[in-house]
């Protein structure tokens, strides 16, 4: 995510965890101020999402953080780190990954 984005640990926190809810409308909060707070979950539908915060603690972070950066970019950073770090762990491994993808996939399927 950018620095911008993760001033702060829960702006990030929240951003990256909350980016997949995706379109989620308002939620009865202020009406956003840009496209992607429009696109972009509500402080109410993330905190309902993560009961264990307190809906104000939420609320400091979100739809704040939506101006910062949008869900379909906190996405994009949160799959080029997983990425990132999974090459790494499973450097010389990769035979063996895509045989439990393979086996995942079949599971799932």
């Amino acid at each position: 995510m950018s620095r911008r984005a993760c001033a702060g640990f829960w702006r990030g926190y929240f951003a990256g965890r909350a980016a997949p809810l995706g379109v989620a409308g308002t939620g009865g909060a202020a009406a956003p101020t840009s496209a992607s707070a429009a696109s972009a979950a509500s402080a109410a539908v993330v905190a309902a999402s993560f009961f264990n915060f307190a809906p104000a603690f939420v609320a400091r972070a979100i739809p704040g953080v939506w101006e910062l950066i949008t869900p379909e970019e906190a996405l994009r950073v949160r799959l080029a780190g997983a990425a990132e770090g999974l090459g790494r762990l499973l450097a010389g491994r990769e035979a063996e990954a895509a045989t439990a993808a393979g086996l995942l996939w079949r599971a799932i399927g």
